[in-house]
């Protein structure tokens, strides 16, 4: 196993995102390839030191006990990137659990009807007349708060619709 560094870029920022995950390689029909095994988040760890936190990574991902001491630094980033891989274990499984118990009923599109249908079109009209008139500008100059002032466009519209 080994840690892979993937950057994406904010598309809307700009700003470069940098993550760290834990891959190892496996023989396929297809030839050899590369399996994310855990996301680690951003390692702090100097590049020396990846390959000895991907054996920890690995032994803890086994339930394997270290039998040597391990280096400090390696063993708070490894605790760091467990603790990530946990919390993204438990996101992704409360994910497929909202999916899981999504009630999704099929429609047959072709038979389905409707009733007591409404249009917006006229109200729309009388909306854009308010506003092009000024009417809530002179009803806020004459003291009417924003819920008076939308409650007489409410009933002058409505008027004017009916």
């Amino acid at each position: 196993m080994f840690i892979r560094t993937t950057k994406t870029k904010n598309k809307e920022t700009g700003q470069t995102y940098t993550a760290h995950r834990l891959v190892e390689s496996i023989r396929t029909e297809k030839g050899p390839r590369q399996r994310v095994v855990m996301y680690l988040g951003e390692v702090t760890l100097e590049k020396s030191k990846w390959r000895a936190l991907a054996k920890v990574l690995e032994a803890k991902l086994s339930g394997q006990q270290d039998l040597f001491e391990v280096d400090e630094s390696i063993s708070v980033a490894a605790d760091k990137a467990y603790d990530f891989y946990e919390q993204y274990k438990k996101v992704k499984a409360d994910k497929q659990n909202r999916k899981e118990q999504q009630d999704i009923i099929p429609i047959d599109i072709a038979t389905l009807s409707h009733t007591d249908s409404r249009s917006l079109g006229s109200e729309l009209v009388g909306h854009h007349a308010w506003q092009s008139m000024g009417f809530d500008e002179i009803l806020k100059q004459c003291g009417l708060t924003a819920k008076q002032r939308a409650l007489a466009e409410a009933t002058v519209v409505g008027r004017l619709v009916r």
